[in-house]
């Protein structure tokens, strides 16, 4: 959603949401061109299905190996095909591997969600970053955070955002596009919300300040 190519077919980063596929016109026309905000809600608490780490190893342009952190699929070069393998009981699994095919790691993050103010077309939308060391550990460390206070992840509504930022390094003057993923409740309505669930109360749909506190006055004195 955040890269596309120049005029010379090189890719380049974007500080804006901008989606391909068959469903982009609608896109467009409710966001217009450069959005950099989106009301989202994720359609599970299941983070596998909504907010998915993955690791992956490439010898040049080709995939050598990918994998969760703990099942992966690896080149077999003598049969021709991806094998699995697990890093269980082997600490240092993954250096071997990146050692034998002179490649690194790098993380990818895959988002799963729903567009709040989309209407007419029901469906997920999914967004890919790479920003092992930006993006990626503030969505992880807040989706994770939420879904601790809060006591689910669906149904609470999230702004997700993206901005061109400047690097810090000491003489480096390269620039950057950081998604951030924002709750649209305070951390007190969270732990309301939390006490409400652990209480009984069985939550649909959207979840809102409003319906939160109306939930809150309705609790027996």
């Amino acid at each position: 959603m955040t890269v596309e190519k120049n005029g010379k077919e090189i890719p380049q980063s974007l500080d804006y949401f901008r989606p391909t596929g068959e469903y982009a016109p609608h896109f467009f026309e409710l966001y217009g061109g450069q959005p950099r905000c989106l009301e989202i809600v994720f359609p599970s608490d299941d983070a596998k299905e909504c907010c998915f780490e993955r690791y992956e190893l490439r010898q040049g342009s080709k995939l050598y190996a990918d994998g969760d952190g703990r099942t992966f699929r690896v080149w077999d070069e003598k049969a021709k095909k991806y094998s699995e393998m697990t890093a269980d009981g082997k600490p240092d699994f993954g250096k071997q591997l990146a050692a034998s095919c002179g490649g690194k790691w790098s993380t990818i993050l895959t988002l799963r969600f729903m567009l709040l103010k989309m209407r007419g077309v029901y469906g997920v939308w999914s967004l890919s970053t790479r920003g092992d060391a930006s993006s990626i550990p503030q969505i992880v460390q807040t989706f994770d955070e939420v879904k601790e206070n809060a006591g689910r992840i669906h149904g609470i509504p999230f702004d997700l955002t993206v901005e061109k930022v400047t690097s810090q390094k000491p003489g480096s003057q390269s620039s950057f596009p950081v998604l951030k993923l924002i709750p649209n409740l305070s951390l007190d309505r969270q732990v309301m919300l939390k006490n409400l669930i652990d209480s009984g109360r069985d939550f649909k749909g959207l979840i809102d300040v409003e319906r939160i506190e109306k939930e809150v006055k309705a609790l027996p004195a």
